[in-house]
């Protein structure tokens, strides 16, 4: 019998983390990280590793075999936190990780961010300098640097905004989600008119997965396949979740978009209106 590949994964408890596990445990001997002790189920494949917590990081020396890891844990800074508040959790941490994979000889896929190229580009390549608005992402950029600096064998995906059901709220598509299932109004900003193309949560999953599976290297951009306004979205959400309700919608200036060009090294995602079908489903099994 072929013994599955160990995969160490932070984050595990997260948006996205959940669903990596999820769509991970079938095929790979996953070893979760938590930073609450106190949660460690000592039945269950997790560990202690805190960010910020030096003495945490032992757990992961004392583990004798890792072939790959998969890095989506990291301090946020939405809320004007400066670089030294994330420094330790978002750049040292990464480092470790780094040098652990290279101990084992492991591949690493890290979690980055489309943002690095600039919050306010209307559209952003592979080509589209980097433009660091604000410290969290000094933090990815610097983390990145030190991967790629490691020399070890290393994915990085630079993903754009991520729905799906019990979506953070600092992203506006899913704070309307969660307010469409609640079966209540939306809090509609002014920017309806501009575009976007969000990954949903589970196809970002898949792709993390396929990242795996084919062995994909280098730097990716990770989004949606296809485009939508706000207005749209938030027509279509309701239209699945809320279908009775009735949204006035005042008039709206055009704002930007947002568009990111999904790697052609990576799978098509679902359309925004797939996505949501799957979201429904989800929530009624």
């Amino acid at each position: 019998m072929v013994k599955k590949k160990i995969i160490l994964l932070t984050g595990s408890t997260g948006f996205l983390g959940k669903s990596v596990l999820n769509e991970l445990s079938k095929d790979y001997n996953v070893i979760q990280t938590l930073r609450d002790k106190k949660k460690i189920n000592k039945n269950k494949n997790e560990i202690y590793f805190d960010l910020n917590n030096l003495k945490s990081y032992n757990s992961i020396l004392k583990l004798r075999k890792i072939n790959y890891i998969i890095h989506l844990a990291s301090k946020i800074g939405w809320s004007g936190e400066k670089l030294s508040d994330m420094f330790q959790a978002n750049v040292l941490a990464t480092g470790f990780l780094a040098q652990v994979a290279r101990n084992h000889n492991a591949k690493i896929i890290f979690s980055s961010a489309a943002l690095l190229h600039g919050t306010n580009k209307v559209k952003i390549n592979p080509n589209t300098k980097l433009s660091l608005d604000n410290p969290y992402m000094e933090t990815k950029y610097l983390a990145e640097k030190l991967i790629t600096s490691s020399e070890v064998k290393y994915c990085i995906l630079r993903i754009a905004g991520i729905f799906g059901l019990n979506g953070p709220n600092h992203l506006g598509i899913n704070k309307t989600i969660n307010q469409a299932i609640k079966k209540e109004m939306p809090n509609l900003g002014q920017n309806l008119q501009g575009k976007r193309n969000y990954i949903y949560v589970n196809d970002a999953a898949k792709l993390i997965k396929d990242v795996i599976k084919r062995d994909i290297c280098g730097i990716h951009l990770m989004a949606g396949s296809n485009s939508n306004t706000i207005k749209d979205m938030v027509i279509k959400t309701y239209e699945v979740f809320y279908p009775e309700s009735k949204i006035k919608f005042d008039k709206s200036k055009f704002n930007k978009s947002q568009i990111i060009k999904h790697s052609n090294k990576l799978q098509k995602t679902r359309s925004f209106i797939d996505s949501l079908k799957d979201m429904k489903n989800r929530q009624n099994l």
